[in-house]
């Protein structure tokens, strides 16, 4: 990958849900394309969701 991809442990446990709804939907300029016509909405959320199981402060054990 050009651009390599972001560690989630350093990036969930600091930005809103919302955050990464905005990222994961239109994309985030040239580091992350868009997903919102290619992922239903729930879906979306449920990415999110995970992302917050795997790698929170508390899942991480910090």
């Amino acid at each position: 990958m050009a651009i390599p991809p972001a560690d989630f442990k350093l990036h969930v446990p600091f930005h809103t849900d919302l955050f990464f709804f905005h990222v994961i939907s239109p994309g985030f300029d040239v580091i992350m394309p868009a997903f919102g016509d290619q992922i239903a909405e729930e879906d979306r959320w449920n990415l999110i969701n995970f992302l917050r199981a795997e790698h929170s402060l508390e899942a991480q054990g910090e």
